[in-house]
């Protein structure tokens, strides 16, 4: 005997909530493109050239001014998806609806007015809510549980750190870029299947790039680890040479596959964040990337709620 259809309103609500969920997780795919474009332009780009540059050239100028573009709109795109994804999901729970709601609303709050107070409420919460959702993620999930956890330990250690002082921020410091360095590693390795013979080929030229970079120029990476996500590179230069490996197998199976599309975006989010973000807009950046890889986006719960008699 088949189990009874659900009534039309229900329906009409199920499917309202997989478009929304759809929409967001567009805007959420979007923003790490933002993010990317933020952290080449205004991070990489715009410094190195106003080094390079002789004085006069407009070039730094411009530069800055499509940097500041790119992270408005980040900001934007971040914040309106952070919303955006707990209200579609549909029902009400303190980890996966009201703490990142409260995020949300805490770091925007704290950008307008960054009182010392507002700040620390909106480090807390963002850790809280990062920690909630790795608690609650599937192992169903498409990046499984590991990456989730990965990418809620360092968002909220990195949290953390602002708050601790002494020994213990540095603690947290270190394991927030641990859990970030690791993090494109462990998507990787887990959506191996997905990626393509030529995708190998790719990473292992990556691979061999960055291991004579680390070997030639040591010092210059440091550098622009530090201005992109405020990295110290303290971890074995190994597990950087497998996350370049592992952020090109993304990167080629998000172009080749659709589904990996999400991972990818919910790995590079934590990164254009920071280990602790010099931007108060970017802790929701690093709280999206938890969301995505934690099953936010996932619709099977409501859909099994919503066909039950």
């Amino acid at each position: 005997m088949s189990a009874p259809l659900p009534e039309r309103g229900t329906g009409r609500a199920i499917v309202g909530q997989a478009i929304a969920r759809h929409a967001v997780s567009a805007l959420a795919i979007t923003a790490a493109l933002a993010g990317s474009a933020e952290v080449l332009i205004a991070r990489i780009g715009a410094p190195l050239v106003g080094f390079w540059a002789p004085a006069g050239v407009p070039g730094p100028g411009i530069l800055e001014a499509a940097g500041s573009g790119a992270t408005a709109a980040t900001a934007l795109l971040v914040v309106v998806a952070a919303a955006g994804l707990p209200v579609s999901r549909g029902p009400w729970t303190l980890a996966a609806t009201a703490l990142p709601l409260a995020a949300v609303v805490l770091t925007v709050a704290a950008t307008i007015d960054p009182s010392p107070g507002l700040l620390t409420a909106s480090h807390l919460v963002v850790a809280a809510a990062a920690v909630g959702l790795a608690r609650g993620a599937a192992v169903s999930l498409p990046a499984g549980r590991t990456v989730g956890t990965l990418a809620a330990l360092g968002v909220a250690a990195g949290q953390l750190a602002f708050v601790a002082t002494g020994d213990a921020a540095t603690g947290l410091h270190r394991v927030a870029e641990a859990a970030i360095i690791a993090l494109p590693i462990a998507a990787a390795w887990r959506l191996r299947a997905e990626i393509g013979h030529l995708g190998r080929v790719a990473a292992f030229i990556a691979a061999t790039g960055v291991s004579a970079a680390l070997v030639v120029r040591h010092g210059e990476l440091a550098m622009l680890a530090t201005w992109t996500f405020g990295a110290t590179l303290t971890v074995p230069p190994l597990a950087l040479i497998a996350a370049a490996a592992g952020w090109v197998l993304l990167a080629i199976g998000a172009l080749r596959r659709p589904g990996v599309r999400l991972v990818a975006a919910g790995v590079t989010l934590p990164w254009i964040a920071g280990i602790q973000p010099a931007a108060i807009h970017h802790n929701l950046t690093g709280l999206l990337g938890v969301m995505l890889l934690t099953g936010l986006t996932a619709g099977h719960r409501v859909v099994e709620q919503g066909a039950r008699p």
